[in-house]
């Protein structure tokens, strides 16, 4: 189970120097995830296009992200306001040592807080397992006689 003592901070929190000399080296094993917190996360949130939150250690080092965004459910004709999960990650070092469900958790109050009742996320095939045990299930909803798996 995770240990260390981290703060979670809004990506707009921190200084442009902060994440130049904190972030960059930030590695969770996929590199698009890795480098979209450090290029793009932060005038991402500035710009309202969704907001990033991001968990650090004592001495500044990330631990892990998650980014989210208000979005829509549509089922049929109907629409449900949700939060979606854009990106969600874990240091590379760390992984499989209880931080995604932490992080998971801290998504969930957030969904909670917006009195939004689903929150929704596509995701890696090899990372599907992870949103089962957390608590997650896929979607499928019939529509006009065609399946759509979420």
């Amino acid at each position: 189970m995770w240990q260390e003592s981290l703060t979670t901070k809004l990506i707009t929190e921190f200084s442009a120097r902060d994440i130049r000399e904190n972030f960059y080296s930030f590695n969770c094993d996929n590199s698009s995830l890795s480098s979209y917190l450090y290029r793009s996360s932060y005038f991402d949130s500035l710009n309202f296009v969704n907001s990033t939150s991001v968990l650090v250690n004592e001495v500044g080092t990330v631990r892990g992200y998650f980014t989210l965004k208000q979005d829509k459910l549509r089922v049929q004709d109907l629409e449900y306001a949700a939060l979606r999960i854009e990106r969600f990650a874990v240091c590379e070092t760390i992984q499989l040592n209880g931080l995604g469900r932490v992080m998971m958790k801290e998504s969930e109050t957030y969904a909670r807080a917006t009195s939004l009742r689903f929150l929704m996320l596509e995701t890696l095939h090899e990372s599907r397992n992870f949103y089962y045990k957390t608590g997650f299930s896929k979607l499928v909803v019939m529509l006009r006689n065609r399946i759509l798996i979420s």
